[in-house]
């Protein structure tokens, strides 16, 4: 898990040239072949912490590239993200945050 969370934390990192969705399309496969690779056992308790992760790094980006000072997480909601298409690691969607 800590791999995945520093290769998700380089790939966003501060590209703020980029829109959010390049920064989503970029970040998908790597969620989806760590999803392809893990999907066996007991692990959906690890994808609802990496799918919490990976959207509060999508909102500090998206704070910062807007220059916000604060990193309000509620101001950035997780239907603009599934919106532009993030994948979630966690089979059933609840949204937890």
């Amino acid at each position: 898990m800590d791999a995945l969370r520093e290769k998700i934390r380089t790939k966003i990192g501060r590209r703020y040239h980029l829109s959010l969705q390049e920064v989503i399309r970029e970040i998908n496969p790597i969620l989806r072949g760590w999803r392809n690779y893990f999907k066996v056992g007991n692990s959906e308790r690890h994808f609802y912490r990496l799918d919490r992760f990976v959207m509060n790094r999508l909102r500090i980006f998206v704070k910062r590239k807007h220059n916000d000072p604060c990193r309000g997480i509620r101001n950035v909601s997780v239907a603009l993200f599934e919106r532009l298409g993030l994948f979630r690691l966690a089979r059933d969607h609840v949204s937890f945050i």
